[in-house]
């Protein structure tokens, strides 16, 4: 049993998917403080000096949530990691992916990287 989430095999589509969490101060405010900020696993050397209208807050640090696409029970996670592709590599006549990577979504990846097929 592994605790990652890995990039789905050739025949079975990723269960879960990603949303952005922006955490901000106020999220670490009152009984929170000392709990939630041991979840969050980063500092910034520098931080952002951004606000969003749809946050509450300043945030602190942006952040990532694995979400289930349907009812998972007793089984592996599987996330579609939509790497960029190499193009120096393909170029060279290489691979433009790890020999264990496939493209789940070529959609996806067109639209996320810019490639044209």
């Amino acid at each position: 049993k592994s605790d990652n989430v890995t990039h789905p095999h050739p025949h079975q589509g990723p269960n879960c998917g990603i949303v952005p969490i922006n955490f901000t101060d106020r999220m670490l405010d009152g009984n929170n403080k000392n709990t939630l900020r041991d979840y969050i696993p980063n500092e910034y050397e520098v931080p952002p000096k951004t606000k969003n209208a749809s946050d509450d807050g300043e945030i602190i640090m942006h952040g990532l949530g694995l979400v289930a696409l349907r009812d998972v029970k007793d089984e592996e996670l599987f996330y579609d990691y939509r790497m960029s592709p190499d193009a120096e590599a393909k170029g060279k006549g290489g691979n433009e992916y790890p020999s264990w990577y496939h493209v789940w979504d070529q959609d996806a990846i067109n639209s996320r990287w810019d490639v044209d097929e």
